[in-house]
């Protein structure tokens, strides 16, 4: 709300927005077409897409009643499952500070290649050669901040014309953000050894590691 794009002001092209963003000319044209009909913008033949005039004062304050939050829950569970957290008990903060001080300077506040840092792509390469028997290197490794992240980038890289085998049961976040971007997914059920074999012809499968089990 700082109406620093101003009235009719001309917008980037699809074209050029869409390799700016990396996403898809069809995702531009959807926005821009969004933005039309909802009137934030017009277009002219031939020109492009414009911001459209506002009569009304972007920075209007509504008054509405701020709650403060409450402060004495008690913090007294014994055992967390949540997805993500850390046990403090267990996290080595020792070992932690010790290697950030020795490693953490300015040295090393250059930017990192977009795929992650070398040393460890490579170092990720040899340990899953050693624990999974998955042979690869350094190229076909790639660091991001998490899995959603991650997935994002796998189907905006795929196409929504990709049709996916999941494991059932599985994750959900996987399938909820493979059918945000508008991937097929075929659910595919698993025994004592891991995933079975899809029923249905699939391009690509999200399975995880399956615990040895020996039956007596």
């Amino acid at each position: 709300m700082t109406k620093k794009l101003l009235a009719h002001e001309q917008l980037p092209s699809k074209r050029a927005l869409a390799l700016t963003l990396n996403v898809s000319v069809h995702t531009i044209k959807e926005a821009y077409e969004q933005l039309l009909a909802e009137g934030y913008i017009y277009s002219k033949e031939r020109s492009g897409y414009f911001i459209a005039p506002f009569e009304f004062d972007w920075l209007q304050q509504v008054p509405r009643h701020v709650s403060v939050p409450s402060n004495n829950i008690p913090n007294n569970i014994q055992f967390d499952f949540t997805n993500g957290h850390v046990d403090n008990e267990a996290f080595p903060y020792a070992a932690w500070h010790k290697l950030i001080k020795k490693h953490f300077n300015s040295n090393n506040l250059s930017t990192s290649p977009w795929e992650g840092e070398t040393t460890l792509r490579t170092e990720i390469a040899r340990y899953v050669e050693r624990s999974r028997g998955v042979s690869c290197d350094a190229s076909q490794v790639f660091i991001y901040s998490g899995t959603q992240s991650q997935l994002q980038a796998l189907c905006h890289f795929l196409g929504s014309a990709i049709r996916v085998g999941l494991e059932e049961p599985g994750f959900k976040r996987v399938r909820a953000v493979l059918q945000q971007c508008g991937l097929s997914t075929e659910a595919i059920p698993v025994d004592y050894s891991g995933v079975t074999l899809p029923a249905t012809p699939i391009h690509m499968l999200y399975t995880t590691p399956a615990p040895i089990v020996t039956m007596g």
